[in-house]
C-alpha cells in the first residue's frame, strides 16, 4: 500500500533524526551547510531559522512566481481610440497612453511551402539545355514534410510524449487529416536520417574515462504474439558537461552492457549493485567500479519508514553530513581540483568514520532485518564507494544518470510500450540527442530541424561528428566564453 499510495520522496525531517539520537548526535563536520542536495539522495532540512526567514520573506511576496521571457516575446500592437475622441478628433490632443499587455497564443499554423522554379532558355543558343535552379533540398526523399514538420512530430513524440493518435488528432483540429501510418513512416525516416548523429554522440561519451551507467525496463511488442515483452533501456553519462548516450537492448546480460559501452572501455563506471556490473569488471582490470551512496542510503531511508531505529537514524544522519559538504562545494560552484581537496580534508575523515559505524553495528542486527539488510548492503559496497574521493571529477552518486530516465518513464504513462523491437532503437537515438540539446542548452525543436535540413546528401563522417550538440554549442558560444571553459 505504501508503494501504491505512499511518499516516494526519501527526504528525512532533521528534528525526526535528532529525536531518535538525542544526545549520541556527532559533530558538523566544518563548513557551512546547506539546505539539501538534490536526485533520489537529499541532504537533510535546513536550519530552523533559515526556514522561519525563507517563509516570511515569501509571506512578504519576496517568492512570488513570475513569468519569464516575456522580453523575447512578438509585441502585436493595438491601438484603441474612444468613440467621443473619434467622432470629433480636432477636439482632443493627445496628453499619454495605457498600456495593457495580455499573454496570448495562435494554434499551431501549417503550410504549404511551395518553391517555383522557373525554367528559362536562351534567346540565342536554342540547342543549348534550359536553364533552372537546383531542387531545394527535401529531409525525406520525394516526401512531403518540411524539416519543421518532422522536428515539431519528433519533439511531440519524445519530448512532450504525444501518442501519434493525439497528434493526428490536432492535426484534425486545424484541418488536416494525415492518416497514422503515414506519419509512422515519416518518423522512421526521419529517425534513421539523425541515427549518425546519435552515434558521433556515442563515440564522444565513450571518450571519457569516468562514466555513470544504469538501465530502465520498457515493454514492448512482438507483431504476432499479442503479448508485451520486457526490454531495456540502458544510459550511459559522462558526468561535468561530457554526453550522454542511450542503448536499447531486450536483455539485461552482461553481453548487453558490453553492446552499450563496448568491450574496449578502461576507466571509472559508477553505478548501482546489479550483478552485470561485477562480473564486467571482474573480467577487465582496467574498469573500476564505483558504488552509488544514494543507493546505499535508500536501505536505511526504507528501515526507518518500516519502524523507529536508532542505528538507522545515526547512518542516515552521518550520510547527511556527505550530502551537505557536497551542497555546499556545488554552491560555491568548485570545480574538480577544488572539490578533490576539500573532499580530502572534510569528507574523507567522515567516510572513514561511517565505514567503521557499519563495522560496529552489522553484528548487532539479524541479517533478515531491515536495518541488517541495509547495513550489510552498506558495508559490503561502502569500499568502492569510497573511491569518489580519488578525484574531484566523481559524484558522490548515480542520480545524474537517474534523473536522465525520469522524461522516458513520464512518458510511459503516456505511450505504455516500445510498438517493435526496432522502435526502441529509433526511440534511443532520439532521446540521445534530446538530452544533449538540453545539457548543452540547445532548443531541441530548432536543433532538430537545423539537423534534418543540413543531413541529407551528407556523408562525411567528419560533417556528421561537427553536428552533435556539444559542437554545436561549442561552435556558437562566444570565443571568451570558450577559452574560459
Amino acid at each position: 500500500m505504501r508503494r501504491l499510495f505512499g511518499s516516494k520522496s526519501e527526504k528525512i525531517d532533521e528534528a525526526q533524526l535528532k529525536l531518535l539520537l538525542e544526545d549520541g548526535l556527532p559533530p558538523e563536520p566544518p563548513g557551512k551547510a546547506p539546505a539539501s542536495s538534490d536526485g533520489d539522495a537529499p541532504g537533510e532540512a535546513a536550519e530552523v531559522g533559515g526556514a522561519k526567514a525563507d517563509k516570511a520573506r515569501r509571506g512578504r511576496g519576496g517568492h512570488r512566481s513570475r513569468i519569464t521571457g516575456l522580453d523575447r516575446l512578438e509585441v502585436e500592437l493595438t491601438e484603441d481610440i474612444p468613440a467621443l475622441v473619434k467622432e470629433d478628433p480636432e477636439a482632443f490632443e493627445r496628453c499619454g497612453e495605457e498600456v495593457t499587455d495580455q499573454l496570448d497564443v495562435t494554434p499551431p499554423r501549417y503550410f504549404i511551402r511551395r518553391v517555383v522554379r522557373p525554367v528559362f532558355r536562351r534567346k540565342v543558343a536554342r540547342h543549348l539545355p534550359p536553364v533552372v535552379a537546383p531542387a531545394p533540398a527535401t529531409p525525406l526523399v520525394g516526401g512531403l514534410p518540411a524539416a519543421g514538420l518532422l522536428a515539431h512530430l519528433l519533439v511531440g513524440k519524445y519530448v512532450d510524449h504525444l501518442p501519434l493518435y493525439r497528434q493526428q488528432g490536432i492535426f484534425r483540429r486545424s484541418g488536416l487529416d494525415i492518416p497514422r501510418d503515414l506519419i509512422v513512416h515519416w518518423i522512421h525516416q526521419a529517425i534513421e536520417l539523425v541515427l549518425p548523429v546519435a552515434q558521433a554522440i556515442r563515440a564522444e561519451t565513450l571518450a571519457c574515462d569516468y562514466l555513470q551507467v544504469d538501465e530502465t525496463t520498457v515493454r514492448y511488442l512482438r507483431p504476432g504474439t499479442g503479448k508485451s515483452w520486457m526490454g531495456y533501456l540502458w544510459q550511459a553519462r559522462c558526468p561535468g558537461g561530457g554526453g550522454v548516450f542511450y542503448h536499447w537492448g531486450v536483455g539485461r546480460s552482461r553481453d548487453e552492457l558490453v553492446e552499450c559501452i563496448g568491450e574496449d572501455f578502461a576507466g571509472h563506471v559508477q553505478c548501482d549493485a546489479y550483478g552485470v556490473y561485477e562480473t564486467y569488471a571482474r573480467t577487465r582490470p582496467e574498469v573500476r567500479l564505483i558504488a552509488c551512496l544514494a543507493h546505499i542510503r535508500r536501505g536505511f531511508v526504507d528501515s526507518l519508514k518500516a519502524g523507529p531505529c536508532r542505528h538507522a537514524a545515526l547512518v542516515v544522519h552521518l550520510i547527511g553530513q556527505l550530502y551537505r559538504i557536497e551542497a555546499d562545494l556545488r554552491e560555491r560552484k568548485a570545480g574538480p581540483a577544488l572539490r578533490e581537496s576539500e573532499r580530502a580534508w572534510r569528507s574523507a575523515p567522515l567516510a572513514r568514520r561511517i565505514g567503521r559505524v557499519l563495522r560496529v553495528l552489522l553484528p548487532k542486527h539479524r541479517p533478515a532485518s531491515a536495518t541488517g539488510k541495509a547495513l550489510a548492503y552498506a558495508a559490503r559496497h561502502w569500499e568502492k564507494f569510497a573511491r569518489y574521493l580519488e578525484d574531484g571529477r566523481f559524484e558522490i552518486d548515480n542520480n545524474l544518470v537517474e534523473n536522465g530516465m525520469r522524461p522516458i518513464k513520464l512518458g510511459m504513462k503516456n505511450w505504455l510500450f516500445f510498438g517493435a523491437e526496432g522502435a526502441g532503437h529509433h526511440a534511443a537515438a532520439i532521446y540521445t540527442l534530446v538530452e544533449n540539446c538540453k545539457a548543452q542548452g540547445l532548443p531541441v525543436e530548432r536543433y532538430l530541424k537545423e539537423l534534418l535540413s543540413v543531413l541529407p546528401g551528407v556523408n562525411d563522417p567528419e560533417i556528421i561528428a561537427s553536428l552533435t550538440p556539444a559542437r554545436v554549442a561549442n561552435a556558437r558560444r562566444p570565443e571568451s566564453a570558450r577559452y574560459a571553459a
